[in-house]
């Protein structure tokens, strides 16, 4: 990838913000996911319509995505190289960060679908491998929608702060704030597509000044509150029985493949 292909790629995105919102296009053209696309390629040119013909918006949303798509390529194939001008801000892609130097690049990839049903592709990039090396389990590192400036992210997901494919707009998050306090989250993607709302949201806290007992407790709030919260009856082993049965419902996500890193050293 060299860094006349980034610019181009950016240039793409700037000329996005002439375009009308992208909240505000009609249901979105079906799109056939090609890798290849983001390294480059020129999309072709839509015929010109005849003056009488309703003018219909046609956004190549891949092409919208491309800086992100590049960012986290080159990091998987370059790891933290502080010298490379990413096209992309790599700030939020922690979990991608994570998996450089551990994992071939083929085993991470990117899935363009309307799932917030607002008629824009969400973008999401993660793998099938979940971090217990379990196969087929939907990893989602990183969740993008757009608006009139380009990508924005609703989801960033780490080893400690992991997210789950769950299909159908629903994602699982599992996090760990220290040995005694975890947290299980179920999300759904808001209608416009930007943010995750909470449906249920699980925790564990200590009931007493010597953290004999551990509590776990639900609300639907989000909120890391006991008092906001009820608590369950349910054994010492409740909130990893309870993990265990959410893991079990995650499903694999129908990624494209980033392609091998040969060559990426040389976008340098």
């Amino acid at each position: 990838m060299t860094k006349k292909t980034t610019a181009a790629l950016l240039a793409v995105c700037m000329l996005l913000a002439f375009l009308p919102g992208c909240k505000a296009a009609p249901a979105a053209p079906a799109i056939e996911i090609d890798a290849a696309k983001f390294t480059g390629e020129k999309a072709e040119e839509t015929p010109a319509q005849e003056p009488d013909a309703p003018q219909v918006e046609d956004i190549d949303y891949l092409s919208v995505y491309a800086p992100v798509l590049d960012t986290a390529y080159n990091i998987l194939c370059l790891g933290n190289d502080e010298d490379f001008d990413y096209s992309y801000d790599p700030y939020d892609m922690v979990g991608i960060f994570e998996m450089a130097g551990q994992a071939e690049p083929a085993s991470v990839g990117y899935m363009l679908r309307d799932i917030s049903g607002d008629g824009i592709p969400e973008l999401l990039i993660g793998t099938n491998e979940d971090y217990a090396g379990t196969q087929g389990a939907g990893v989602v590192f990183n969740g993008y929608t757009c608006d009139e400036n380009g990508p924005v992210a609703f989801l960033t997901g780490w080893s400690r702060n992991s997210f789950q494919w769950l299909g159908e707009g629903r994602f699982l998050n599992i996090g760990s704030g220290g040995a005694l306090y975890s947290m299980l989250t179920i999300y759904h993607l808001s209608p416009e597509g930007t943010n995750l709302i909470c449906e249920d949201y699980y925790f564990t806290y200590e009931k007493d000044e010597n953290f004999q007992e551990i509590g776990l407790y639900h609300n639907q709030t989000g909120e890391w509150d006991v008092q906001k919260s009820e608590e369950l009856d349910v054994s010492g082993d409740g909130f990893w029985e309870l993990e265990s049965m959410y893991r079990e419902q995650s499903v694999a996500l129908e990624l494209t493949p980033l392609p091998a890193c040969a060559g990426a050293a040389e976008a340098k």
